[in-house]
Parts: C-alpha cells; sequence; structure tokens
C-alpha cells in the first residue's frame, strides 16, 4: 500500500512538473530560441516575406478563437486557472471576435489585390459557419461587429445574397444595441464606461455597410461614436484617453496607450477615406481632426515603429499592432507610403515561417496593460491590408 502512495505521488509530481513546464517554461524557452536564431532579416526578399505573412495568416484562420496573449499575469496557477476556465465556457467571448475579423479581412484584402482566387474562396468556405451561426445568436459582443468587414467584401465580389444577408443582420444588432441614454453603441452594455475601442471594431464596418448598400443612416451613426469620443475622450493634442466614464464624462486610463490610438485612427481614417462632404456633412469637421492629430504621430514614431505607449523609446516597447494599426491608417489616406523601409522595420520581428511577432497582449481593463508579447491575428491581418494598399493606392 505504501508503495502504490509512493507511486502515486511521484506520478502526480511528474504531471505537475510536466504541466508548469509546458505552460510556464516552454513558451518562454520557445520565443527565446526563436527570436534570436528563426527570424527573418532586412534582406528578405519582398515576395518572399509576403508571401510567408500570408501563408502564416491562413494558418491562423483555422481556428476561430485566438492565440494572442489574453492577459498580463502569467504566473503558472493562474494561467492554468485561466486556460480550465476559457476551455469550459468554450471562449465564448473570444469566437470570431475582433482578431479574426481583422485577419480575414486581411486575408482577403490581399488576396484580391493579387487575383488570388484560390484564397478567396477559402475565404467564403472559412466564414461559411460564421453567416450560418449569426442568425441564431452569435453576435453577443461588438468585437465580433469586426467580422462584417468581410462579409461585405465578399458580397460585393460574389453578390451572393447570404453575405448582404449576414452583413443586415450585424448592423441591426448594432442598431439595437444603441443605449437610449448617451444615443451611442457601448462597448459593453450596462457597463458605465466607453472604451476606444469601440471605434475601430464598429465604424469601418458601419461606414462600409453604408458605401455597399447605400444607407447613408449608417454613416451618420458612425459619426455620433467618433464625436461623442471627441467630445469627451481626447486630450488637448487629440490623443484619445483609453475610455470615458459615463457617470462623469472624465477621461479614464492612459492617452499615450498605442493600440487606443490605432483604434481611433483606423475609425477616423476610415471616415474620410470612405465618405466626402456630398454624403457627410461632418467630413471638414473629422479632416480637421486628423489634421490636428497627424503631426503628432509622425513626429512620436521611431524607426518606423510605434510603441506599446506612443513617445516611448525603449526597444522592448516595440508593439507590431500598434505599428500597423497606425501605418495602415495613414496609408489609406496616401499620408505613409515609405513601405519599403516599413517592411524593413517588420522582416526582423517576422519568424520564418511569417509569423508576425512582437505584438502586446489584449488589455485586460483601464490601466492594466499587458507586459506579454507574441503573436497575433489581429496584426497578421493589418500586415496583409497594408500589401494591399502599397499594391493598389
Amino acid at each position: 500500500m505504501k508503495q502504490i502512495a509512493l507511486t502515486a505521488i511521484l506520478v502526480i509530481c511528474i504531471l505537475f512538473i510536466g504541466v508548469f513546464y509546458y505552460i510556464e517554461i516552454h513558451p518562454y524557452l520557445k520565443n527565446k530560441f526563436q527570436r534570436r536564431f528563426f527570424m527573418l532579416n532586412k534582406e528578405t526578399k519582398n515576395a518572399d516575406f509576403k508571401n510567408k505573412v500570408l501563408k502564416s495568416a491562413l494558418s491562423y484562420s483555422h481556428h476561430e478563437t485566438p492565440k494572442m496573449s489574453l492577459a498580463d499575469n502569467t504566473f503558472f496557477p493562474v494561467v492554468l486557472i485561466r486556460e480550465i476556465s476559457l476551455r469550459l465556457r468554450k471562449n465564448n467571448r473570444l469566437k470570431n471576435s475582433f482578431p479574426r475579423g481583422y485577419l480575414l479581412n486581411g486575408i482577403f484584402d490581399y488576396a484580391q489585390a493579387t487575383n488570388n482566387k484560390k484564397t478567396i474562396v477559402y475565404i467564403e468556405k472559412t466564414v461559411n459557419r460564421f453567416v450560418e451561426n449569426i442568425d441564431n445568436g452569435e453576435l453577443k459582443y461588438i468585437d465580433q461587429a469586426c467580422m462584417g468587414m468581410v462579409l461585405i467584401k465578399l458580397y460585393e465580389y460574389t453578390k451572393n445574397e447570404k453575405y448582404r444577408s449576414a452583413c443586415d443582420n450585424i448592423a441591426h444588432w448594432l442598431l439595437k444595441n444603441i443605449d437610449s441614454k448617451y444615443n451611442v453603441i457601448l462597448y459593453r452594455p450596462n457597463v458605465n464606461y466607453q472604451y476606444v475601442d469601440t471605434l475601430g471594431m464598429i465604424c469601418p464596418f458601419l461606414l462600409a455597410y453604408a458605401t455597399a448598400f447605400n444607407k447613408n443612416e449608417f454613416i451618420d451613426l458612425s459619426n455620433k461614436q467618433i464625436i461623442f469620443y471627441i467630445n469627451h475622450g481626447l486630450n488637448k493634442n487629440g490623443m484619445p484617453y483609453h475610455a470615458i466614464d459615463l457617470n462623469n464624462f472624465f477621461p479614464m486610463g492612459s492617452s499615450n496607450w498605442g493600440r487606443g490610438l490605432g483604434w481611433y485612427m483606423l475609425a477616423l481614417t476610415a471616415t474620410l477615406k470612405y465618405t466626402d462632404t456630398e454624403n457627410n456633412s461632418m467630413y471638414g469637421y473629422f479632416k480637421n481632426e486628423f489634421d490636428k492629430i497627424a503631426p503628432h504621430l509622425k513626429n512620436l514614431k521611431k524607426d518606423q515603429f510605434w510603441g506599446q505607449f506612443i513617445g516611448v523609446s525603449k526597444n522592448w516597447h516595440n508593439d507590431t499592432s500598434v505599428s500597423c494599426m497606425l501605418f495602415y491608417s495613414l496609408s489609406l489616406l496616401k499620408e505613409e507610403n515609405c513601405f519599403e523601409e516599413f517592411y524593413k522595420f517588420l522582416k526582423p520581428l517576422t519568424t520564418k515561417k511569417g509569423q508576425v511577432d512582437y505584438t502586446s497582449g489584449d488589455t485586460e481593463d483601464i490601466n492594466i496593460y499587458s507586459r506579454e508579447y507574441g503573436k497575433s491575428e489581429l496584426t497578421q491581418g493589418l500586415i496583409l491590408s497594408i500589401f494591399k494598399n502599397e499594391i493598389t493606392p
């Protein structure tokens, strides 16, 4: 009996050590060796770089939940409990969320720009499950509205009515979630904060939907989201705070958080790209806001990149998601065209398999910013959209 007990204890210890190594040590060692020995270099040919990035993006697209780091706390017991919790809940909050929406959108952008019909057919098959389930309550969080961007493009490309129907469902869901008190779509209902993330998650879709289906009322709806944030959530230089306290309209969090600025710029530049003075009475107002912030973006850039916090110069603050968000936004308006230099910056931050690394983890909440850096579907999709902007000026 004593021997059995000792054997059981030994097995438990071995299992514990194995799980500890797998969660706590292996990822660290893998990143350490990969980043030292298995990254691209600046001399990698652009064609090879783009092909590798696309191949990795297609690999990521098989999964409905993101691989990007989801929290700041990486201590072993916390990570283990979180992993078990996410699996039990089937990770529903993150299913078809914003990383995948921007990933699939980027894959389609690049495939269309290069006339890669095989990849477009693949994207159709990939989104079918989301399209089929959307009538059954698939859309539960505004993060998932990002999936609508690629659905609009698929409709324009194929004229298949099922994509239009799915876009209609997303648009109507957003309309139902307009908060009656503030007349905007809140990041989370019944939460007394409005987050800047909201703008980049819904405004590009609303603008694309309005343009594709000639529904200018959705331009007005997008305008309201951005104007609300401009009125209550910007500092004197036009930089957005992380959130707005809706109880007193007090700005909360950092105003130099890079990804927050990225979310804001995705909405602002999409407005200027896809509307004009004829269909948007507020076009001049938004152009003025862009002209106010653009010089700051260019002055705060360091060697072709922007960090997790804008203006911080330490190398470990490189954040490829922020850099891709801002470069993409500026290139959308032809305000940034140094593609070759940007690729030279990105290549050494990309694995030889084409996985763009050094994206900061998903932010837990206001003033709780991740110290984890890794791979992300968000960044992988945005760089593909940047490739498209270079090809189709």
